[in-house]
């Protein structure tokens, strides 16, 4: 797994207490295995040959997953350093 993907695993866990028990299993999926699962699927999609529409297909659906997946995270606070303290001075708690 790349290392941006093992920092969003901690911070998902440290900032939402979530983690492969309670509704983030699929960031580890494959348990001890998943950095090299996640290594084999980047090669292979490194290796794969695809004509042009299909390569930006394969991208716009990428760049949506990603998008719904950072909306869900900006959602609950993650992607902002302080977490929960930064959702509260922004709400005007602090």
């Amino acid at each position: 797994m790349p290392s941006g993907a093992f920092t969003r695993r901690r911070e998902i866990a440290s900032r939402l207490g979530l983690d492969a028990s309670k509704g983030a299993a699929f960031l580890q999926v494959y348990g001890a295995a998943t950095g090299r699962r996640w290594r084999e699927f980047i090669g292979h999609l490194g290796a794969a040959t695809l004509e042009a529409p299909a390569r930006d297909r394969a991208v716009t659906a990428a760049r949506h997953t990603f998008a719904c997946f950072e909306r869900w995270l900006d959602s609950a606070w993650v992607l902002f350093p302080a977490g929960e303290e930064a959702r509260q001075a922004a709400m005007g708690y602090y």
